[in-house]
C-alpha cells in the first residue's frame, strides 16, 4: 500500500491475532501503533527492496478511512506462495505461485 506521502507500507497481522505465523516470520513492531506484528520472510526482502515501512491491519485501516484511495501493490510471487501454502496448510507442496509467471 501506498499513501500520499508515496510512502510504501507492509501490510502484517498483529502477533496477537496470529496463532501460527508463516514459517520463517520475524516479529517487527507496526510504525503507526508499536504493537508487535508478524512479517513473513518474502515480506521482509520486500520491505528492504521497497525501503517499505512495516503496519499492522488495524493500522492501515484507520489510514483508509484518511485516504479512501491508497495505491496497493501487487504481491509478489514469494509472498503469494506463502499465503497458499499457509492458508491450504499444505507445507513443502509446491503450488502454482511458487513457480512464478508462465511464459
Amino acid at each position: 500500500m501506498e499513501n500520499d506521502d508515496d510512502v510504501t507500507v507492509i501490510v502484517c497481522c498483529r502477533s496477537t491475532d496470529v496463532l501460527s505465523p508463516i514459517e520463517g516470520s520475524a516479529a517487527e513492531n507496526c510504525e503507526k501503533c508499536n504493537e508487535k506484528v508478524w512479517i513473513s520472510p518474502s515480506s521482509q526482502k520486500r520491505k528492504i527492496e521497497l525501503a517499505a515501512k512495516v503496519m499492522c491491519q488495524y493500522c492501515v485501516v484507520a489510514q483508509i478511512a484518511i485516504d479512501p484511495n491508497p495505491t496497493f501493490l501487487e504481491p509478489s510471487a514469494e509472498q503469494k506462495a506463502e499465503l497458499l501454502r499457509t492458508f491450504l496448510n499444505t507445507p513443502g507442496e509446491e503450488h502454482e505461485a511458487d513457480r512464478g509467471p508462465q511464459t
